[in-house]
């Protein structure tokens, strides 16, 4: 879908909701009306294109029925239903994360039965549900041969998806600064900081966000050297300092030095990939003094703004919730005395669903992490150490489009052993 559109698209939720909704629907109707491919195709990308919008739900509202999670459900339930008619064969691998599944769905049954206010608990945990249960179902798929997609297409898809959001964001900044026109999520803490979220739930995850797409064109301008990924280096670079928060850069840090570090050959060989390294980096010091200098409260840059405090409080709790967790409903965290969200999802889940449910639930998340031959695995390490870098993820459907094109991509079944 064009750039243009899904820009136009952002904006028009920023200004009106329901008429954004309105947009995107017809968006998600020419993919399933026109797109080529089968049913699981055309889903597909529309999950990859609903993902940048994932906050509104179908009629404009928020954090409950988004157009994503209707098509993330639906291929749920078409791949299930297909997999059991067929009598589809199960690898070991597939068995491991299966046994995880099912002790992560009992354990979160209990948190459920348990919590405060089980229904808020439900739309706030609900889509965490379906990212484990494709973890387990797509490679199974990809082993019967009906998920035979073009990543390529869908990583497209994506990625404009992230480019219009970082275009929106300097359109939002652009309405307040030279109108004081308010567009979508915008935070004045003080006179001299202000945080524009466009409508992610928080700037970490923003940025986050924003971290993909620039190690997605750092990637891709070490392999093609074109200068348009340098230009959108600098576009996500921008987007990243007016949102002001160091999460997406020190996850961009990490992950682009280790794929130098196992690209050596390839870099140093190179006079301009090695000028441009030295470019990012200064860019990087750069980018790092502006952030604190607008940040007065902060001593440093490894400063944790107090977010190392609520883990440290769930740990605490643990003991006491180690079975069925506390829930994780706003009543959930108040009653037990946390206050807020853990903002690491590894002890966020383990507090929530109990010890049995949390680390069943990790184990899926990080099983692709051992996977590093995946040509994705850079773009969702990176994610996965924002979410474990003080950033949580708060609602996983924007990094669920990266867990697809890692299990997509996973290599061919003809290695594995099968048990069924």
């Amino acid at each position: 879908m064009n750039l243009v559109v899904m820009v136009v698209t952002a904006i028009t939720f920023l200004i009106n909701s329901k008429l954004g909704a309105l947009l995107l629907l017809l968006a998600v109707a020419c993919f399933m009306l026109t797109a080529e491919g089968n049913m699981y195709e055309r889903l597909l990308k529309v999950i990859v294109y609903s993902s940048a919008y994932y906050t509104f739900d179908i009629f404009g509202g928020r954090k409950r029925l988004s157009v994503c999670i209707v098509s993330i459900a639906l291929l749920c339930v078409l791949l299930t239903f297909n997999m059991l008619t067929r009598g589809a064969r199960v690898t070991v691998s597939s068995a491991c994360k299966l046994i995880a599944l099912i002790v992560f769905l009992g354990s979160y049954g209990l948190s459920v039965w348990t919590s405060h206010d089980s229904i808020e608990m439900v739309f706030m945990t609900y889509h965490l549900v379906l990212l484990a249960y494709l973890i387990f179902i797509i490679p199974v798929a990809k082993n019967e041969e009906l998920m035979q997609t073009d990543t390529e297409a869908l990583m497209k898809i994506f990625i404009h998806g992230v480019c219009a959001v970082a275009i929106t964001l300097y359109i939002q900044y652009a309405a307040k600064i030279a109108f004081g026109i308010s567009l979508g999520e915008i935070y004045e803490y003080n006179s001299d900081r202000v945080i524009y979220n466009v409508f992610f739930y928080s700037k970490s995850v923003l940025s986050l966000y924003l971290a993909v797409g620039l190690l997605y064109y750092f990637i891709g301008y070490i392999n093609n050297k074109h200068i348009s990924a340098l230009i959108w280096m600098g576009v996500f670079a921008g987007a990243i300092l007016l949102n002001n928060s160091r999460t997406g850069l020190v996850c961009f840090a990490v992950c682009a030095g280790l794929y130098c570090i196992r690209n050596a050959k390839k870099v140093v060989g190179s006079i301009r990939v090695t000028a441009m390294l030295l470019i990012i980096g200064a860019v990087g010091l750069y980018i790092i003094q502006l952030m604190l200098a607008s940040r007065a409260s902060l001593k440093g840059f490894a400063d944790d703004n107090g977010r190392f405090e609520t883990i440290i409080e769930a740990l605490r709790l643990l003991p006491r919730y180690w079975f069925s967790g506390i829930g994780g409903s706003a009543a959930d965290y108040t009653l037990s005395s946390m206050g807020v969200s853990v903002h690491n999802f590894f002890v966020a889940y383990l507090i929530q669903f109990g010890v049995f449910g949390g680390l069943a639930v990790n184990a899926l998340l990080l099983s692709p992490v051992f996977e590093p031959k995946n040509r994705h695995w850079y773009l969702l390490v990176c994610v996965v150490l924002g979410g474990m870098l003080f950033a949580n993820w708060h609602n996983v459907l924007y990094v669920v489009p990266l867990y697809l094109f890692f299990l997509l991509e996973n290599r061919s079944g003809c290695n594995q052993k099968f048990i069924l």
